[in-house]
């Protein structure tokens, strides 16, 4: 088995893809308490999403005293920060691909959805994630520098 190293994203997460022969491709996730233990909730949000959006397939989902654990399928498609950097893309294929994409998350109802995302509970998780440190203002773009300064 393989298992390469996945270098793009800001999740805090240390992500792998994994490969081997006549075996589907598949990502580990693995948080640990270096990042947000948050992996309980994404596969809460992929299996909820499942029948409603092209997701992953959650195909183990564990945790232990140090790390949580997720394993997931591939999605088929290719990820829209590849498309970007193309020299030979066509901008309004990549806007048009997206623009569609947006359409169908926004299509999805959400009466019945279970998972808690609300504008005040996300505020209350970003506040935590400021107490413990976890936000790198060297991130900021210079608008949001004004906030904390």
């Amino acid at each position: 088995m393989t298992a390469r190293p996945v270098l793009i994203g800001e999740s805090g997460t240390k992500v792998f893809q994994l490969s081997r022969d006549h075996t589907p491709t598949c990502y580990l996730k693995i948080a640990t308490d270096m990042a947000p233990r948050e992996l309980h909730i994404e596969r809460d949000r992929l299996v909820w999403l499942r029948d409603k959006l092209p997701v992953p397939d959650v195909l183990f989902y564990g945790e232990d005293a140090d790390a949580q654990y997720l394993l997931l399928s591939v999605v088929e498609g290719v990820d829209a920060s590849v498309l970007a950097e193309r020299e030979d893309g066509d901008p309004l294929l990549l806007v048009t691909a997206l623009a569609e994409g947006l359409r169908q998350i926004h299509a999805v109802p959400i009466e019945d959805c279970p998972l808690q995302r609300r504008l005040d509970f996300m505020l209350g998780e970003a506040w935590k994630r400021v107490e413990r440190l976890l936000v790198d203002e060297d991130d900021f773009d210079d608008e949001r520098h004004l906030i904390h300064k």
